[in-house]
């Protein structure tokens, strides 16, 4: 079984264990944004119809957190093998993955958020991959010795949606983030990748 057969928050929680609830735990951090990088993203924009799926990660999704993680000395992976070890059922290619650099240098360490594109504007589906991304991220941070909340993300280029996950609980917060008010995106990802960044350096350090 990949990530991509977790069709539903549901199959997740059954097959999983997680628990699930709406809530309302994001806040914001300012986040200058550079005012040709805005344009850019903006004129993408315009042309989301004609994009495929793999043109809005590209072209919506990788720029957006790419920006915000290098401004937080973050690492976004994209596509990359991401398994369960030992596992037959936990296994894939997530869109992107969140951490910092392995001492190989090479590889992802300490996986802290995870995100997937909403293809076809099916954030149900979306977010039973993410969560069960979200999952084996949380294993393999344990297996490192490292316990800190997860963070994934679901968003079809122009609209974003985000989650938290604290042992067995997935908190999706309420609101609904899009290009609308790019602004309020970006300071929501900002405060989001701060408190990664946080998490992890205080782990970390001991």
């Amino acid at each position: 079984m990949a990530y991509t057969d977790f069709k539903s928050l549901k199959k997740v929680k059954n097959d999983l264990g997680v628990n699930i609830k709406t809530s309302d735990f994001l806040n914001e951090k300012k986040f200058q944004l550079n005012d040709y990088f805005k344009e850019q993203l903006e004129a993408n924009l315009k042309e989301i119809m004609i994009m495929t799926e793999a043109g809005i990660c590209e072209n919506l999704i990788a720029p957006v957190i790419k920006e915000v993680a290098r401004k937080n000395n973050l690492i976004v992976w994209s596509h990359i093998q991401f398994d369960l070890k030992g596992s037959e059922s936990l296994k894939g290619v997530p869109d992107y993955l969140v951490g910092i650099i392995d001492d190989d240098a090479i590889s992802i360490k300490n996986p802290i958020l995870c995100l997937g594109e909403a293809k076809k504007d099916d954030f149900h589906a979306g977010w039973g991959q993410v969560a069960a991304e979200m999952y084996v991220a949380q294993i393999a941070n344990k297996e490192d010795a490292v316990e800190v909340p997860i963070y994934g993300l679901v968003s079809n280029g122009e609209t974003w949606k985000f989650g938290i996950l604290e042992d067995n609980l997935l908190q999706i917060d309420s609101k609904i983030y899009s290009f609308s008010n790019l602004q309020k995106l970006f300071n929501v990802l900002n405060w989001i990748f701060c408190e990664c960044r946080k998490n992890l350096d205080e782990v970390l350090e001991h």
